[in-house]
């Protein structure tokens, strides 16, 4: 997740996992690592009309002429995308989500109107892999892909125990103690950023990408 908050350009991340795992949790907590950006969720039965936009209706009767009215993917432009379940989504609605980020573009047709505006955002989406997974060809457009699991620590499952107990008796009060750590990691990823127009990639950094796809045995090359 500091990836994608680092490079943007990654564009997506695929949380995979049992229930329980913590992924709409880690998903939603995303966002406070990047003030300057909102989260907007994608509801799971959602359409195309309403993720891409269409006719309004309302105003098509009040004036007699027909005006597009602006979906979801428009609000999530320099803002972040968050697609839970979406294993259980529709593929017109998943394969509409995934072109718009990697496109960074949303263009379609909607009852004789052309529909046409930027889409770049970050997409975040979790799945449970036990009801359901993905296409070959959706799982590949995917910057980043991450199975979780929970916790088989003693000493880690308490302390998720105490901090959803405290988190329960005060929900503010827990924010506020974050707070110091949430800026520092804040300011970790904007030194990183900096950063970024000047890394070089030597041979030995591609080989070891090369390596770790090749035992993951990940397909294509996209990957690496």
């Amino acid at each position: 997740m500091i990836m994608l908050a680092v490079n943007e350009d990654l564009d997506s991340i695929l949380l995979s996992g049992e229930k329980g795992s913590g992924k709409s949790l880690l998903a939603r907590g995303f966002a406070a690592l990047l003030p300057r950006k909102r989260r907007v969720d994608i509801p799971l039965h959602t359409t195309e009309d309403r993720l891409l936009g269409g006719v309004d209706l309302e105003y098509a009767l009040k004036h007699g002429e027909k005006k597009v009215q602006a979906g979801l993917l428009a609000a999530a432009h320099q803002n972040i995308v968050f697609a839970d379940d979406m294993n259980l989504m529709a593929d017109s609605a998943v394969h509409a989500i995934v072109n718009a980020v990697t496109s960074r573009q949303v263009e379609a047709e909607r009852e004789g109107l052309s529909i046409s505006y930027p889409s770049d955002s970050i997409l975040v989406a979790a799945m449970n892999p036990e009801e359901g997974g993905l296409s070959a060809g959706v799982l590949d457009r995917f910057g980043l892909f991450v199975s979780m699991t929970c916790e088989h620590s003693v000493e880690h499952r308490r302390d998720i125990i105490r901090s959803a107990l405290a988190y329960e008796r005060d929900p503010e009060g827990f924010s506020r103690s974050k707070e110091q750590e949430t800026l520092q990691l804040q300011e970790l990823i904007i030194t990183a950023k900096g950063y970024l127009s000047r890394m070089n990639i030597s041979g030995q950094l591609l080989e070891l990408a090369a390596w770790t796809t090749l035992i993951a045995q990940c397909r294509g090359h996209r990957a690496d």
